[in-house]
This record gives structure tokens, C-alpha cells and sequence, in this order.
């Protein structure tokens, strides 16, 4: 019986060796949903779903291709004017580094859910919306929690528009006013959705911005293709 424990231990000890070394030597991680292909880099990897790491805390792992992350630096080389890093309520220089989680859009039923709730929520007894004047868009949200957390809009929804023209949304935000909060945006590449924070600071980018992971969308979708 011991050594049969034995030879199970060490062939468990074997396949964790062999694991962790071919995790050494790869380069990439190959995300496949729903016929959208994307190998992306290891160096912007933060958690994917592979067996070893199904252990650690902290993680979502039903997202289905990880979560990701893109030094702020990066994305300042690519993007005029974004801002590397602040100063932030705790004294801290906080780094602009943009991290996002990849879903499959059949996971999310619709990536529009958050412009629907911000929609919804102006029809409520204790709907609010204000003009944020240093950004020029739209505060919307329940008045009784907006020093928390809000939605950004370019303009005011109108009462009978469709909740799935997202034209006039930004993002949901959370954080303190005025320069320390984040906003959620969503970007659509193919079967997949690309769930990401931008500061307070890069809101203005935010076009910009979305152009810059849009293009390293296509770029991790072109790895798989060379």
C-alpha cells in the first residue's frame, strides 16, 4: 500500500514538473470562445484558467479567457495626452495600467445590460442625473448613492429610446470624486468581450483609447493566425 501511495505521488510530482515547465517556455495563451481565436502574449497575463493556477483567490474564473493587463506605459506610447499615473487619495502614485477581464459575449447575454440599468434607473423614485462640467457628460444614477457609484452619459438618454442604442453611454464609474474613480466599458471584438477600467483622468480618451484595444484585439487574433 505504501508503495503504491509512492508511485502516485511521484507521478503527481512528475506531471506538476512537466506542467510548470512547459508554462516556463510558453510565450502565449491561446483563448478560444465561440470561434474567436486570440493568443496573447504572456507578458500581459494576469490570471488565466489553467489547472495550476485554479487555486488562487481573488479571481473570477468563470470568465472565460482571464484577466489581462496592459502597462500604462504602453498605452501612453499609443495614446496621445493619457495620463501614466496620478497621485491618489492615499497618497500613492497610482499607475494608469488598464486591466480587463475576457468574457464570451454568450456569457454576458447582452453587453448593454449596464446601459439599459442606467436607462431605467432615471425612472425611479430616486433617479438623478447633473452635468459633470469638468468632463462635460452627464452624471446618472440613484441619487441617494451617486457619491459612490454612477453612470456617465453623453447626453441624456431620451424617455423613449432604445435601451440598446448605446451611443450616448460612457461607462459605469466608481471611486471619489473628483479625479479618483474608474469607469467599466465594454469593447466587442467578435464572440468576445473585452471588460475593462479607464481612470478618471482618461475619460476624455476613452475613444482613443478603445481604439488602442481594439487594435490589440486584432493583433492577439492575428498570433493565432502566423
Amino acid at each position: 500500500m505504501k508503495k503504491a501511495l509512492r508511485y502516485i505521488f511521484l507521478a503527481s510530482l512528475a506531471a506538476v514538473v512537466v506542467l510548470l515547465s512547459s508554462e516556463a517556455f510558453r510565450t502565449h495563451h491561446r483563448v478560444e470562445i465561440d470561434g474567436t481565436a486570440l493568443c496573447i502574449p504572456k507578458k500581459y497575463e494576469l490570471h488565466v484558467n489553467l489547472p495550476f493556477l485554479w487555486f488562487a483567490d481573488g479571481f473570477d474564473e468563470d470568465a472565460a479567457g482571464g484577466l489581462y493587463l496592459i502597462p500604462a506605459e504602453e498605452i501612453s506610447a499609443s495614446v496621445k495626452g493619457f495620463t501614466v499615473s496620478h497621485i491618489n487619495q492615499h497618497n500613492v502614485n497610482y499607475k494608469h495600467d488598464i486591466t480587463g477581464i475576457i468574457w464570451a459575449r454568450s456569457q454576458l447575454g447582452t453587453p448593454d445590460g449596464m446601459v439599459r440599468e442606467a436607462w431605467e434607473v432615471l425612472e425611479t423614485e430616486h433617479g438623478e442625473s447633473k452635468l459633470n462640467n469638468s468632463l462635460g457628460l452627464y452624471e446618472l444614477g440613484d441619487g441617494r448613492f451617486m457619491h459612490h457609484w454612477w453612470h456617465l452619459a453623453e447626453a441624456l438618454p431620451k424617455q423613449n429610446e432604445s435601451t440598446f442604442n448605446r451611443d450616448w453611454y460612457v461607462g459605469y464609474c466608481s471611486g471619489m470624486k473628483p479625479e479618483n474613480f474608474n469607469c467599466s466599458r465594454m469593447l466587442v471584438y467578435e464572440n468576445v468581450v473585452f471588460d475593462y477600467k479607464i481612470q478618471a483622468q482618461d475619460i476624455p480618451l476613452r475613444e482613443e483609447i478603445g481604439h488602442f484595444l481594439r487594435g490589440k484585439l486584432e493583433g492577439w487574433a492575428e498570433n493565432c493566425r502566423s
